[in-house]
């Protein structure tokens, strides 16, 4: 008895330290998941394509990796606004509530509703995944402001600005947002080398595999099971950003340095305001107008990247020693030499853009109030066709053209009669006949088609040439004092007597 009793006592210790074991192996793995968190816009065709990529990863490292979805968008005084409008911020919403309640049942949700991501029908979507609309739009409207409200402050802390940005266990990932790379970047970054599938990878897929700071990676043998990446010291580019001193909306060119370091990744930036001696100086060398603007060092020549990329990002300065950003990359904000008009807002529209006309609405409406010291002029977006020997052509064709210069006869002809007669035009723009709103302000219709005749070839030609001159090209676009480039309507805030401005919900955008 006493034996037996002794081997049940040995059994049960056994059992107890298994028990311990497994509770610390169970407690190990659980804590040893990958987390792959992706931050989206819920329509945009790249977030998508991204949700497609990391599904398919979730497929093959099985429960190894945890993929979280956060969603990118706006908020100023508790109002969420997003970038495809408020059918997003809803399907934003609609998604971390189905994340939050029925997160077994989010992914087939995803696969259905994205295959329709344009249709404003979401309930077929998810009724076919076994969820019930009217409980999910319930949950929507009592958490989903909330829990988007989290995701955009976490999005800000990780300057998570664009869609799709990815990060795995909290680290930035700037490969390829494609299977492979991911994986082979799971495999490589986590401690997942023992499992199956890392197993079997080769080291890499493609060059953008090969990370490590401050060196070129190549992969070797690229498509082979024994490719490998080899790393060389990456040439140093010495690049100088100068910014405008007290810039309070020009935090966007930290989302381009990003991407220029993912380029060159021996790149070394120097930051420096326009009004210091050494910026000024270079201002000068280089003939620049505008800031903030990133300017490189003539070595970016010898990187592997120029051949590929950087001939259509960059352009020769004209002390021909450095190359200057392409503004598509960097949208001034500051145009340096010219002079300060105040309180002048110039307005930059193609008459029959939807996003134009509702600034236009918007600003025309609070001015006429009188309250405010400011003085609006409108300017048309206009471009020379080079391959139709110069002719100068509107976004929108011909009707917007015509548009356009009957616009501009009323507001150089008629100024004080200028608002009326657009106000009015921008209720029914598409519709050609001019004349009734002509007549609801007082004007001769044939006075303003006579001066068109007379006048349209001069009057579209120096349109052009502002428009070229500033590099503008989207509807809308506003110069603030004949200096400053004001964004969105964001920016158009934070100027004194406009802070309460609205747009309606679903016309944050632009044409061109």
């Amino acid at each position: 008895m006493k034996n037996l009793a002794r081997i049940l006592m040995g059994l049960t210790f056994v059992l107890i330290i298994g028990l311990g074991l497994f509770i610390i192996l169970a407690s190990s793995s659980k804590s040893s998941k990958v987390n792959l968190d992706l931050f989206i816009m819920s329509k945009c065709p790249y977030g998508i394509t991204a949700e497609g990529v990391l599904d398919t990863v979730r497929d093959i490292f099985a429960n190894e990796v945890s993929v979280n979805l956060f969603f990118i968008a706006d908020e100023n005084n508790g109002n969420i606004t997003s970038l495809h409008g408020p059918s997003e911020v809803e399907e934003n919403m609609r998604q971390l509530v189905i994340n939050k309640y029925y997160p077994n049942k989010l992914w087939r949700y995803l696969k259905i509703r994205n295959s329709a991501i344009k249709s404003n029908d979401w309930q077929a979507s998810a009724i076919l995944v076994g969820l019930v609309p009217s409980e999910v739009k319930k949950l929507v409207d009592l958490e989903g402001k909330n829990l988007l409200l989290n995701n955009i402050k976490k999005a800000k802390e990780l300057k998570a600005g664009g869609s799709p940005t990815l990060y795995i266990n909290n680290k930035l990932y700037d490969g390829k947002i494609e299977a492979p790379s991911i994986i082979s970047a799971v495999c490589k970054d986590t401690k997942k080398s023992a499992s199956f599938y890392c197993k079997t990878l080769p080291d890499c897929f493609a060059d953008e595999d090969c990370l490590m700071p401050k060196k070129e990676g190549t992969c070797i043998n690229k498509g082979d099971i024994k490719a490998k990446c080899e790393f060389k010291d990456a040439i140093k580019i010495e690049a100088v950003l100068i910014l405008p001193r007290d810039c309070t909306d020009c935090d966007y060119y930290q989302e381009v340095l990003k991407n220029l370091e993912k380029m060159y990744r021996g790149l070394e930036v120097k930051k420096l305001f326009v009004d210091e001696k050494s910026a000024q100086e270079l201002i000068k060398k280089t003939g620049l107008s505008v800031a903030p603007v990133i300017i490189f060092g003539k070595n970016i020549e010898n990187t592997k990247k120029f051949s590929q990329v950087s001939a259509r990002l960059v352009t020769k300065t004209k002390d021909g020693e450095h190359y200057l950003l392409s503004s598509a990359m960097l949208p001034p904000k500051v145009l340096l030499n010219r002079e300060k008009k105040e309180n002048l807002i110039t307005l930059f529209v193609m008459s029959q853009c939807p996003y134009g006309i509702t600034m236009e609405n918007v600003l025309m409406e609070r001015l006429k109030k009188g309250d405010l010291p400011y003085k609006l002029e409108v300017r048309y977006i206009l471009a020379k066709n080079k391959a139709k020997d110069g002719r100068i052509e509107a976004m929108h064709g011909n009707n917007e053209l015509y548009e356009n210069i009957e616009q501009i006869i009323v507001q150089k002809y008629y100024k004080e009669k200028f608002f009326d007669y657009v106000l009015c035009r921008n209720k029914d723009i598409k519709d050609p006949d001019i004349k009734k709103c002509a007549d609801s302000v007082g004007i001769d219709v044939k006075s303003i088609t006579k001066a068109a005749y007379e006048e349209s070839l001069n009057l579209v030609t120096e349109e052009a040439q502002v428009c070229e001159s500033l590099g503008v090209n989207a509807s809308p676009t506003i110069l603030f004092e004949n200096q400053t480039f004001i964004r969105d309507i964001e920016g158009l805030k934070k100027i004194k007597g406009f802070e309460s401005l609205k747009l309606p919900e679903g016309n944050k955008g632009s044409c061109g």
